[in-house]
């Protein structure tokens, strides 16, 4: 069995790291940044960032591009990515996923040199057999997941597995006739996931685990 796991969500609360980014270029661009809860519920509710520049710091197309551009130069740097939190209980719940079939980590990453810095500063890297990773500008992020395991994984089935936090994991999963489980721990809400109609929804990787034989069960009736 493979088993497909996103990275940021499922294993790591990215909220400090993507506010702290906002906050900063905020600060830099003399904007007045929303308070961290109120900006977190306006990205869990799939509010594009450019949009909440626009209503909510008035920032004009010009200064948008401008932020932007720093934003995806800065987003994936040690410096920022030092403020992901490893999940609580995720260390036991990866160890168990290990043991139960090849565990995949799959993660739209610019940045693969500092994506392998990263498993290696949390110690997560030995967790997982193959590190799946990728980004293109003009693919969804489905897409590039579901062409990143047909050229990496020769082998999957009906009864694999793939853990994520958004809908770019549960259509990865229908494109691929693949059991999809959607997780309430990262960057989307519960209605938005609900919309894409994943196989199951949990609050985080420890409910996984705490399912994990009725899980077996029905992937493999998929």
């Amino acid at each position: 069995m493979n088993i497909f796991l996103d990275f940021d969500g499922p294993v790591l609360d990215n909220k400090a790291r993507l506010y702290q980014l906002y906050f900063d270029l905020l600060a830099e661009f003399g904007g007045n940044p929303l308070p961290i809860d109120e900006y977190w519920q306006l990205k869990r509710n799939c509010v594009k960032e450019d949009v909440i520049l626009k209503e909510k710091s008035g920032f004009t197309e010009e200064l948008n591009g401008d932020y932007q551009r720093l934003r995806i130069e800065q987003i994936e740097s040690k410096r920022y990515l030092s403020l992901n939190a490893v999940i609580n209980g995720c260390y036991e719940s990866l160890d168990f996923l290990a043991k139960q079939g090849d565990l995949m980590l799959i993660t739209s990453r610019r940045n693969r040199d500092n994506l392998i810095w990263e498993l290696k500063d949390k110690k997560l890297e030995k967790y997982f057999k193959k590190i799946l990773s990728d980004f293109n500008d003009y693919l969804p992020a489905w897409q590039l997941k579901v062409d990143l395991i047909r050229e990496f994984i020769p082998e999957f089935g009906k009864a694999d597995i793939i853990v994520g936090d958004t809908e770019a994991e549960i259509l990865c999963a229908k494109e691929l006739g693949i059991y999809s489980i959607a997780l309430l721990s990262g960057i989307r809400n519960e209605e938005k996931l609900k919309l894409y109609v994943p196989d199951i929804i949990y609050e985080n990787i420890n409910e996984v685990v705490k399912n994990w034989t009725q899980i077996k069960t029905n992937a493999q009736k998929i």
